[in-house]
């Protein structure tokens, strides 16, 4: 190879086992930014999370649907709350034997001790009736599904399995994570 060629693209795969907050989104975002800049074939995001920071998880959402390579998204353990809307983002979705999947509206957790007023309470309870509807939408939209049939995949605490995930369109095939020699792996690290 000519020293002046640049290395053919590849394959990445990044491990994602952490909650979303603005710092492990911020080292997913980075990582898959380092792989676009190495000229990237694909970036496979495999995970595992119970959720986190829904706010974060849009931000993670938006940032991998407007990439220029094709991102594939893996279920390797439980897929979660915030963590289903980063698993959106995937053309395509699948999932390890056993993986699982829960939607459930945004929960709002004031920090210990905080002191609110009234109009505090009602500015959370908007924010959180918006991220709701955005998060219904959103999925909707990605699984060409009515609204209201996804709002009510978030009622309650329901854990899905890969049956259902298959059934719903959530994942195209359940299969064993496979990481080809040729591709590089990266774990998401949450401080650097």
């Amino acid at each position: 190879m000519n020293g002046n060629q640049p290395p053919p693209p590849k394959d990445y795969y990044l491990g994602f086992n952490y909650v979303f907050d603005r710092q492990s989104a911020s080292n997913l975002v980075a990582l898959v930014q380092q792989a676009v800049a190495l000229q990237a074939k694909t970036v496979t995001i495999c995970i595992t999370s119970n959720g986190g920071a829904p706010d974060q998880a849009l931000y993670v959402y938006d940032i991998l649907s407007a990439l220029d390579v094709p991102v594939h998204t893996h279920a390797i353990g439980t897929v979660q709350s915030a963590a289903m809307i980063v698993f959106m983002a995937g053309e395509r979705r699948t999932a390890s034997p056993g993986a699982n999947f829960l939607f459930h509206d945004t929960v709002f957790n004031p920090l210990g001790g905080a002191s609110l007023r009234y109009d505090d309470l009602l500015g959370h309870a908007a924010a959180i009736e918006h991220n709701d509807k955005w998060s219904h939408q959103l999925i909707a939209e990605e699984l060409d599904r009515p609204v209201k049939e996804v709002a009510e995949w978030f009622y309650g605490q329901n854990t899905r399995d890969t049956e259902f995930a298959l059934a719903n369109g959530i994942i195209e095939k359940v299969e064993p994570l496979s990481v080809p020699p040729s591709a590089d792996f990266c774990q998401v690290a949450y401080k650097f």
